[in-house]
C-alpha cells in the first residue's frame, strides 16, 4: 500500500504542521502535540523578548521524558534547554497520554514552576482530571532544578471548560496570560497569580487565533525548498 502523502500547511523553524495537524483545531477536536507545540514556538520568538533567558516554555515531548524515562532524571540533563536549572518560570504541558498510549491522551492541562516561590502550579480547567499526572511531572522534575529543598506543589484556579475538546485551547489560553504576567513582574520576590477572574481568552477565540496564525505565517513555507522541508520530517 501506498502512503498517504503528507500535506504540509506550514513550516515554522523546527515545527512542521500538516492538514491533520489542522484538522485538530476544528470544533470539537482535541488539541494535538504539534499544534502545542506551533504555539510554544511562535510564543518564544515572538512574544518574549530577545535576551529574556528565564523564562522556558518545555515542549510537549521534553515533559513526556522527564515524566516517563525509565532510567534516573538527572540523565536527562545534557537532553534539556540550556540553563535549565536556572530559569525563573517553567511552563510544563500536561498530557495525560503514556508511552504505551501514544497520541491517546484525553485531557491536557499546565503545570508551572515558579522559582521565586520555589512551587509547582497546576493549572486544570477540568478540575483536578491531570492532578495524578501534574505531581508525577513535578516529582521528576525536582532533580533537575538545582534548589537545595524540594519545591511544594499546589492546585491552583482556573477557568473551568464547557465541553470535552477544549482543554488543550484553555491550556494555550491560561499559558498565554501567565507568560505575559511573568514578563511583566520585575521583583524576584513576586509569586505568579492566575484565578478564575483573570482575563483567558476564551477557547473560540483561541481556535480562531491559531488558524488565522498559522494562514499568516504560511508565505515562509513557500519560499521554503521541498528539500528543506522534507529535512524536519524524517
Amino acid at each position: 500500500m501506498v502512503a498517504k502523502k503528507r500535506q504540509i500547511v506550514l513550516h515554522y523553524h523546527d515545527v512542521v504542521l500538516d492538514e491533520e495537524d489542522m484538522e485538530t483545531l476544528k470544533e470539537g477536536q482535541w488539541l494535538n502535540d504539534n499544534i502545542m507545540t506551533f504555539y510554544m514556538e511562535y510564543t518564544e520568538r515572538e512574544l518574549i523578548p530577545q535576551g529574556v533567558n528565564d523564562i522556558l516554555l518545555l515542549r510537549p515531548t521534553m515533559s513526556q521524558l522527564v515524566t516517563y524515562y525509565p532510567g534516573t532524571p538527572s540523565d536527562l540533563t545534557s537532553a534539556l534547554p540550556p540553563h535549565f536549572d536556572k530559569r525563573r518560570f517553567i511552563f510544563i504541558p500536561i498530557n495525560n497520554g503514556t508511552p504505551e498510549t501514544a497520541n491517546n491522551g484525553t485531557h491536557w492541562s499546565l503545570l508551572v514552576y515558579s522559582r521565586p516561590t520555589n512551587r509547582f502550579y497546576h493549572y486544570d480547567s477540568l478540575h483536578s482530571t491531570n492532578i495524578k499526572e501534574a505531581k508525577l511531572t513535578a516529582k521528576r522534575m525536582t532533580a533537575l532544578l538545582g534548589t537545595r529543598k524540594s519545591p511544594d506543589f499546589k492546585s491552583s484556579s482556573a477557568p473551568q471548560q464547557e465541553n470535552g475538546a477544549d482543554c488543550g485551547l484553555m491550556v494555550v489560553g491560561i499559558m498565554d496570560c501567565l507568560i505575559k504576567q511573568a514578563l511583566a513582574s520585575s521583583s524576584n520576590s513576586k509569586a505568579l497569580k492566575l484565578d478564575a477572574s483573570s482575563k483567558v481568552q476564551p477557547p473560540n477565540e483561541t481556535r480562531s487565533w491559531l488558524k488565522s496564525l498559522v494562514y499568516h505565517l504560511q508565505p515562509l513555507t513557500k519560499s521554503l525548498s521541498p528539500k528543506r522541508i522534507l529535512a524536519k520530517l524524517v
